[in-house]
């Protein structure tokens, strides 16, 4: 019919993508005339009350009788239409644009919405589509012939907003004088978002809580790229600054460890750092540079100060509790907050706090407490299954020792702290307590999956074990330790972690799903340029890698975790080229001080020494051994000398090598009036499997008769600077010496050069030093 063919082509333009608006504009009626105009109406075809041919089809119903008064804003209904405003977004190329109309009645509150589409597709150009049964007015404009009521026909500007009357009035007067009951119209759907979002779409700039989802322009591959090499450039900045510290813990993974999975952990963080950086939709847009440089430039300071100050502050012990990767985490903040963002560092808090695990004292604590239990538990399940399957005798007196009968004598196994599964039980630990962070499920799940790929670890170890026992009893010991026992560990760790990745599902447990915004978008918007924040990135890195390549000279001394290498002072320091140390006295009443464990011992230097260093006055040398390093701090040498009234002069920390800082001074008995030029130093010795601590303190008496022969003693300028600037925050200032005081000084501490260079150079010789779990 033709006056159905207008909605029609219209319902069609529009895809009916309006929802309730479209069911309401859609649902074409005829408007039954009232009153004295009902009588005057000529017959129609059709049904009573059904449109026909001759019957206008008016897009709506329930119109009010009074004229349209005006346009009306209406945020609700510009989210509900889904249509935009021409004059806040921009028209979405492919889609309609349509027009909400609506005509103010008596009752004000009683409104609805109604959507009129602009003239698009057959309607376009064809005013016989759009002409209503009806007549014209004086300016020829079609009208209908309803009583108070003028319909004109125009084409619909785009994406206006107003609203109309939900119903006629009450009072309504049809045909015939008969008083009819207008039909209330269906309430319109619930708005479910306030004031405070609708304003925010209006103006998306200013609105503090703007979403994320909010229309962006395109991102082309050049910004992707952008973001890509920014990302490298962060990357190559830290790599820079921690090289050394990065590379001990690379090259600790082939030592067989559970410590060496310690290795892996910069990688995982990178890995946690990618999947974690995607914003989530929804998210407020808050981007401030200003709070950027107050959060990141003071985390990069604190990392930049510990590589520098703390070394010749802490000596050897530095490296013994590894400040390095303590301070790590702190400068990767602050290199991601000045390149993109608080909210990124905020997004990535969780890969940056996993750089933490990195840091050996933590974990070696957790391997030594466990390592025994765990080992125990191993070979008290071994010793029981190996009770009902004879493929081994267990050792009378040893629980974890095993004898497996192969030819004439057999061969006997034990099983070690290496074998207890703590190495891939802390492997497994950190792999999967990475994955946890990713996957989607209650904290409850997660910790369940984590306890059954724990208990699923042990039972490959115990079932490893096995395996070794059974090949040795068939097959001969050299198949069975040579061939087997390298690689079936790892192979065994793999298929547990498989096994556990795959029954994730489970324990309720989902991969992250890849929605929400562009990190593209993300990063450009908070950080659009860092071209001079890398200008200052760069240097910082290369000055902090400058002193952190000085850590490489801790490795004679202790290795990547921090045990120690060397075997103590009577040991290793007590032969020099031209000196022998003898001990000449033994002190009891030094035990309240450092421990009932602890030893002092003074020994004495003798010889004619060598061309370059000699001496007629002999070196005395007190040795303090410990287990208590806070000892030392407690009841540390210049509080010692303050305390008995010792005068100090020309403190100065002086480098000895291999990373041992020691520090000089010049003091003199009030008592006799005899005066000492001293050099003390504390590094860490190991003893079996413990780890101990001695001061060594080289005293030199000053006589006016010594003659002494020494070089001249020269500094790093790294560790000239490292000195300088921590004397300057103790707020020493050095003094003039004189010539002969300078000589005293060169030959003390060109002694204590000798004493740690013999050490260390012993300490090669040795085996390597026996690991935690190893």
């Amino acid at each position: 019919m033709l006056g159905d063919e207008p909605a029609r082509v219209r319902a069609r333009d529009c895809g009916g993508r309006c929802l309730h608006a479209h069911r309401r504009a859609h649902r074409h009626q005829p408007a039954r005339p009232r009153g004295p105009a009902r009588a005057a109406q000529p017959a129609r075809r059709g049904t009573p009350g059904r449109p026909g041919p001759d019957r206008p089809v008016v897009g709506g119903r329930n119109r009010s009788a009074a004229p349209a008064a005006r346009d009306l804003e209406s945020a609700p209904a510009r989210r509900r239409c889904g249509g935009a405003d021409p004059g806040r977004r921009r028209r979405l190329p492919g889609r309609d644009v349509h027009r909400l109309v609506a005509r103010r009645g008596q009752h004000r509150r009683a409104v609805r919405l109604r959507v009129v589409h602009p003239d698009r597709g057959r309607t376009a150009g064809r005013p016989e589509l759009r002409r209503c049964a009806g007549s014209a007015d004086a300016a020829g404009v079609a009208r209908h012939r309803r009583p108070g009521h003028a319909h004109h026909h125009r084409p619909a500007p785009a994406a206006r907003r107003v609203r109309e009357p939900a119903h006629r009035p009450a009072a309504d007067l049809g045909g015939g004088g008969r008083r009819r009951r207008a039909r209330p119209a269906r309430p319109s759907p619930p708005v479910r978002r306030g004031r405070r979002w609708a304003r925010a779409r209006r103006n998306p700039v200013t609105a503090p809580t703007a979403s994320l989802r909010t229309p962006t322009r395109g991102w082309s591959d050049r910004d992707v790229r952008s973001v890509g090499l920014r990302t490298a450039a962060g990357l190559a900045i830290v790599v820079v600054a921690y090289h050394t510290s990065l590379w001990s813990l690379l090259r600790g993974i082939t030592v067989d460890t559970p410590l060496a999975y310690l290795g892996l952990v910069p990688l995982i963080s990178i890995g946690l750092g990618y999947v974690l950086s995607r914003p989530v939709a929804g998210e407020p847009e808050i981007h401030d540079r200003m709070v950027d440089r107050i959060v990141g430039v003071p985390l990069i300071v604190v990392a930049l100060v510990a590589l520098v100050l703390l070394p010749p502050r802490l000596s050897v012990v530095y490296w013994l509790w590894r400040i390095d990767l303590l301070t790590m985490p702190f400068f990767v903040a602050g290199v991601v907050t000045l390149l993109f963002g608080v909210r990124m560092l905020w997004r990535t808090k969780v890969a940056v706090a996993f750089l933490f695990l990195a840091w050996p004292m933590p974990s070696r604590w957790a391997v030594q407490s466990l390592l025994d239990h765990l080992s125990d538990l191993t070979a008290g399940a071994v010793r029981i299954i190996l009770s009902v399957v004879p493929l081994a005798e267990a050792v009378q007196g040893d629980d974890t020792s095993f004898i497996i009968p192969h030819g004439e004598q057999g061969f006997r196994v034990q099983i070690a702290s290496a074998c207890s599964g703590a190495n891939g039980l802390v492997g497994f630990l950190l792999l999967a307590g990475a994955v946890s962070l990713v996957l989607r499920g209650s904290r409850w799940r997660k910790a369940a999956w984590l306890a059954a790929g724990s208990v699923l670890m042990v039972v490959l170890n115990i079932l490893r074990i096995l395996l070794i026992i059974f090949v040795g009893r068939f097959a001969g010991e050299t198949a069975s330790i040579d061939v087997l026992h390298p690689g079936v560990g790892l192979v065994s760790f793999n298929v547990g972690v498989l096994l556990m990745v795959l029954a994730a599902h489970r324990f309720g447990l989902q991969l992250p799903q890849r929605t929400g915004p562009s990190r593209t978008a993300t990063v450009l918007r908070a950080v659009p340029t860092v071209r001079r924040t890398l200008l200052v990135l760069l240097p910082v890195a290369l000055l902090a890698g400058v002193f952190d390549h000085g850590l490489t000279r801790y490795d004679p001394i202790a290795s990547s975790v921090g045990t120690p290498r060397l075997a103590g002072f009577a040991r290793s320091g007590a032969d020099l080229d031209g000196f022998r140390a003898e001990p000449v006295a033994t002190f009891a009443n030094g035990k309240r001080f450092f421990g009932e464990d602890s030893t002092w011992v003074r020994f004495s230097y003798r010889g004619f020494g060598t061309t370059d260093l000699r001496s007629d006055v002999p070196v005395l040398a007190d040795v303090i051994n410990t287990s208590n390093l806070q000892s030392f701090s407690d009841f540390g040498l210049e509080a010692c000398y303050q305390f008995h009234g010792y005068g100090m002069q020309d403190v100065r920390r002086v480098d000895l090598g291999s990373g041992v800082t020691g520090t000089v001074l010049r003091w003199q008995d009030p008592a006799n009036g005899l005066k000492w030029t001293t050099l003390y130093w504390i590094w860490a010795v190991r003893q079996g499997d413990r780890i101990r601590y001695e001061r060594v303190v080289l005293l030199l008496n000053e006589v006016d008769s010594a003659r002494l022969v020494a070089p001249e003693v020269t500094e790093d300028v790294a560790d000239q600077f490292a000195f300088s600037a921590d004397e300057f925050v103790q707020g020493r200032a050095g003094s003039d010496l004189s010539e002969r005081e300078i000589a005293l000084r060169s030959f003390i501490v060109t002694f204590g050069r000798r004493v740690v260079s013999a050490a260390t150079e012993q300490a090669a010789s040795l085996p390597p030093p026996r690991e935690p779990g190893g």
